[in-house]
């Protein structure tokens, strides 16, 4: 089975661990081949989450088809 282009992604219940796997998984992008994907839910929260975890991200805002042009460098949200 073919490997998507991208994925949509949600943060899920914000107290949970979901925006911290997100976040985590972002930062280990290239080690780990991960797939494109794009974070839904709210750049302020998911900014300040990163902040606490001591992960901060490049963030840029777009959509599932935009993901792609903008994974490399920064986090689409």
């Amino acid at each position: 089975m073919p490997r998507p282009s991208s994925l949509a992604v949600s943060i899920g219940e914000p107290a949970g661990i979901g925006p911290d796997l997100a976040i985590e998984i972002w930062h280990r992008r290239f080690e780990t081949a991960t797939p494109t994907f794009v974070l839904v839910g709210d750049p302020a929260f998911v900014d300040r989450r990163a902040k606490a975890l001591g992960r901060p991200v490049t963030m840029a805002e777009a959509d599932a088809a935009g993901a792609a042009a903008r994974f490399e460098s920064a986090l689409p949200v």
